[in-house]
């Protein structure tokens, strides 16, 4: 049991090491999108559009991006977790067919062919049980709507105090 504890503090590690490199990518995103942007916010600053306005609206855009990536991801992931052993079994026969086919391709005889079990009740384990939590999950959603906002200030504030003169001239 301390071993799938562990397990589980790791897979809870590496979700959260995909969901930051998720925020650099819309952070990255925003940066791109302002820099394309600079006329247009140069035009809408010299029509009168506060910097403050400006600045919103790539902060919405930012958490728009994350709340699209939860609506996304959420219901794949929870279809994933509730289907993980059909999933492992499909895994187990893919790997088995390729190993098979490179086995018997090598001049083997099938029959000498060895089966790889991951769900070998050996190690204990026979099936993965799955228990989804609301709270959890609830947690998941806020953090990546959170993280989404705090990786889209930086462009947006870059965006609102982008000079119109500056650019018009340059451009």
């Amino acid at each position: 049991f301390e071993n799938f504890s562990s397990t589980k503090i790791l897979l809870v590690f590496v979700m959260m090491l995909i969901v930051l490199v998720a925020a650099v990518n819309i952070s990255s995103a925003l940066v791109m999108l302002v820099m394309e942007r600079r006329r247009e916010i140069a035009i809408l600053k010299s029509t009168g559009a506060s910097s403050g306005g400006i600045a919103l609206s790539f902060i919405i855009a930012g958490c728009f991006c994350g709340a699209a990536g939860c609506l996304a991801g959420l219901p794949c992931g929870i279809a994933c977790a509730l289907n993980i052993n059909g999933i492992v079994a499909l895994i187990e026969k893919a790997v088995n067919a390729i190993g098979r086919l490179i086995f018997i391709l090598r001049g083997n005889p099938a029959e000498q062919f060895l089966a790889v079990k991951i769900m070998d009740p050996a190690y204990y384990l026979t099936e993965i049980s799955v228990k989804i939590s609301c709270g959890e999950i609830c947690f998941i959603v806020l953090t990546v709507l959170v993280l989404s906002f705090i990786v889209s200030v930086i462009p947006a504030v870059k965006a609102g105090r982008e000079k119109p003169l500056d650019i018009l001239w340059k451009g």
